[in-house]
């Protein structure tokens, strides 16, 4: 029990220091389904926390598409743009693993 604790610690050390600031850079340079070429660094930081709640569960790439289109069309009531949904998850998605590869969490 003592090692999940600690491995989650890390996890959220991890994101707490690094991770979520990571994240929503990446929804924000890389998906900004408003356009707005000034948006705030901070716009994207409540989706980007769930992301990482859904990285942790261990979501597919597929899976996160679905998240950030329904987000698009559900929260934001943007038109789909299932292309560059797939494509900034697919981002993500290498990155975290790209992260846990060179990280214990």
């Amino acid at each position: 029990m003592a090692d999940l604790e600690s491995r989650e610690q890390l996890w959220w050390d991890w994101w707490n220091s690094s991770g979520q600031v990571h994240a929503t850079r990446m929804l924000r340079e890389q998906w900004n389904p408003g356009g707005d070429s000034d948006t705030p660094a901070d716009e994207y930081a409540g989706y980007a926390r769930r992301i990482g709640d859904l990285l942790r569960e261990g979501v597919s790439e597929d899976q996160l598409t679905t998240w950030l289109a329904d987000v698009r069309t559900g929260a934001m009531g943007l038109p789909a743009d299932a292309d560059a949904d797939r494509t900034v998850a697919r981002s993500i998605h290498e990155w975290y693993a790209e992260v846990r590869r060179h990280h214990a969490i």
